[in-house]
């Protein structure tokens, strides 16, 4: 997509549009929309180099015409990709990504939370990690072998099996929470991106220049708050991406970019040998000069201490032996940076003295950078990370739990995974086998978001505190009967091991009709409500749906008649209930509230539904015999279906006639 670009500004329309269209549209087929608008971000900065140069140099027509085949480019290349993008956008709006409810303290209703976006913060030292791999410690769980101060500490102080203490040891330093490993980028290709920026003339080292430190700057998130502040408050959809690391992404497409541009200057400037070499002493003088410096003097880095230290390592001399290996860590990858540095600049100084093919170099130069990153990636990517086949089908293994479960046959109900080795809201171990109501996604829908916060999270915390005592059923069974959250949710079982599940006997079912009403004022007053409600006989619904449904009585009095509602077809995107009541009910659905696409029906009539209990389904049922059936079929789909559809063929046509011109030019020369 960059290179379609860049082709378009050279004015090299045609092919550069259609290489823009095709990789910006194969990038949106990936569904990574964060990474597609740290492209966007990256093009936006060279449009604004390309207008500054265009201001300076008056060139505006071309500016003009560039920037309309790029703006038909990127039609062309969303219009196939409607159907996911429309939809995702609806969905959006209902997630931790969008617009919450809840009136929180800070009074933030939109977006995501500023503390839960800067929560992994790059430190502004710690950037030197993308050119030193180790100088923050590297990961929170490294071997640091038996040469290490903390071997030798460990059997200073006669500690049994000292191996296996250094086997995981947090030599990680940093402010973030943890990390599996520095975003390291290369020690060859940070020097040749320095030397880039001594050679390259032009928008285009400016524009990475740019690119680079604004990439850098927004992944130091709370670390430089003022700048991150103004994006989230004012950037569009800036606000809608967690992690501000994840803005590294776009140093790491810029700062490759710019080396390899380096590269090709390199060979391609016509100057004077001592010219070319006194560049080279430059660029390896701050590159190497750089990496000498925190060889030989690491504590510049800073302290060597992380802020977690004192709860992982309660021992005054476990700390300080960790703190020298942190040290020595640093350090070797200081000189290791240096060592690869003087190599790079060694070829292309021989590249001026010999005459060699400059493929030479090429190799040479990608067979340095090759032994580099890989060396650090086998750090972090072992082969003993390696799972066969064998190793996978034994991780995903039903438990004799699982099929326990398993064994009974009810058409619908869900499972809460809370073994003690899984946090049932990172895990979807249980999801292979069951209907769960745990599980990970990065964008939960944001109101079964604040369940897990205020009840289902407490009650995982709680059902593992029993666990870990001496339990027993009837202990586990008085637990559950606290925690009617997980009754609404149709929690049929509870794994509290992986031998044995317990069976919650205040599982509601799939729906069922209650007596009374609560009416909350607003969110919040509707979420607390569920601490004390009574979801089996009593609902607590919104006051604006009072209005919203006919037949929705202000009280509803008891039935003497056991009146019946069972779910008796189940399908992801059709549920067929049979209902049977004396008298106007209120139904509840132990279904998740999804106000786009679902669509409720009575009897083959469309009947609306509303919101109860904070997540789940309401309708009103008409006294007598109905058939209740609730189908998924968002208008957004069918939309986002016809307009992919014309955008393909448009994509096609261009094409065609692309060839079509292509053709005809050969035929005219």
């Amino acid at each position: 997509m960059i290179a379609g670009v860049l082709l378009v500004f050279k004015r090299k329309y045609l092919v550069g549009g259609l290489i823009t269209a095709i990789g910006f549209g194969i990038q949106l087929v990936t569904n990574h929309v964060q990474v597609s608008y740290y492209t966007g971000m990256i093009l936006v900065v060279y449009f604004l180099v390309e207008l500054v140069y265009a201001i300076k140099e008056k060139y505006f027509d071309h500016l003009v015409k560039s920037g309309l085949v790029l703006f038909a480019a990127v039609i062309l290349a969303i219009l196939p990709n409607m159907t996911n993008l429309l939809t995702t956008y609806e969905y959006t709006k209902e997630t931790t990504r969008g617009e919450s409810e809840l009136i929180k303290e800070t009074g933030q209703t939109k977006g995501l939370d500023l503390e839960y976006i800067t929560q992994w913060s790059y430190g502004i030292g710690e950037t030197m990690n993308l050119f030193i791999p180790n100088l923050y410690g590297g990961s929170g769980s490294t071997d640091v072998g038996t040469n290490s101060n903390l071997y030798k500490a460990l059997q200073a102080n006669q500690v049994a099996q000292a191996r296996d203490y250094t086997k995981q040891v947090p030599t990680y330093w940093g402010n973030q929470p943890f990390t599996g490993g520095p975003h390291y980028l290369g020690a060859i290709t940070i020097f040749l991106a320095i030397l880039g920026l001594v050679i390259i003339r032009g928008k285009k080292k400016w524009w990475l220049a740019i690119v680079i430190a604004l990439s850098l700057m927004l992944a130091w998130g709370k670390n430089f708050m003022g700048l991150t502040e103004f994006f989230v408050n004012n950037v569009p959809l800036f606000s809608k991406f967690r992690d501000a690391t994840n803005s590294l992404i776009i140093a790491q497409v810029a700062i490759p970019l710019l080396a390899f541009l380096a590269v090709r200057d390199w060979f391609k400037w016509d100057a004077e040998v001592k010219v070319k070499q006194k560049k080279l002493f430059i660029g390896t003088g701050i590159a190497g000069g750089i990496a000498l410096l925190f060889a030989v003097i690491p504590t510049l880095a800073g302290s060597f201490v992380g802020p977690q230290d004192a709860g992982q390592m309660p021992v005054d001399w476990f700390r300080d032996a960790v703190r020298l290996d942190r040290i020595a860590m640093a350090r070797r990858d200081a000189f290791r940076t240096l060592v690869f540095v003087l190599l790079a600049a060694g070829l292309l100084w021989y590249s001026l003295r010999a005459k060699m093919k400059k493929e030479y170099i090429y190799i040479g130069l990608a067979l340095l950078m090759l032994v580099d990153l890989w060396s650090v990636g086998k750090r972090y990517l072992t082969n003993d990370d390696f799972t066969s086949k064998r190793q996978y089908a034994e991780a995903v293994k039903a438990w004799p739990a699982d099929e326990n479960i398993l064994k009974n046959k009810d058409l619908s109900y869900r499972v809460f995974d809370i073994t003690a080795n899984v946090d049932p809201f990172r895990s979807g171990r249980a999801s292979g086998h069951h209907k769960s109501i745990g599980g990970y996604h990065g964008a939960k829908l944001g109101r079964y978001q604040d369940l897990i916060d205020q009840y289902l999270g407490p009650n995982a915390q709680q059902l593992k505190a029993i666990m870990q005592g001496k339990p027993t059923y009837e202990s586990i069974d008085q637990a559950l009967s606290g925690m009617p959250v997980l009754g609404m949710l149709n929690t049929r079982f509870v794994i509290v091991s992986p031998q044995i599940p317990a069976k919650n006997n205040y599982a509601l079912g799939n729906a069922w009709f209650v007596d009374r009403i609560r009416w909350a004022a607003n969110a919040n007053e509707e979420l607390e409500a569920l601490g004390t409600l009574q979801p089996g006989t009593e609902a607590v619904i919104d006051k604006r749906f009072q209005d919203q449904v006919p037949g929705l009585p202000a009280t509803l009095t008891p039935s003497s008649q056991p009146d019946v509602l069972q779910l008796v077809e189940y399908k992801p995107n059709y549920l067929k209930y049979t209902a049977e009541a004396n008298q106007n009910r209120l139904a509840i659905f132990s279904e998740i509230f999804y106000p786009y696409g679902w669509k409720s029906y009575i009897d083959g009539k469309e009947t609306p539904h509303i919101r109860a209990d904070y997540t789940l389904r309401a309708m009103v049922i008409p006294a007598g015999k109905h058939t209740v059936e609730f189908r998924f079929a968002p208008k957004s789909l069918k939309t986002g279906q016809l307009i992919s559809l014309i955008g393909s063929l448009l994509v096609l046509l261009v094409l065609a006639g692309a060839v079509a011109v292509e053709v005809k030019k050969k035929r005219d020369a």
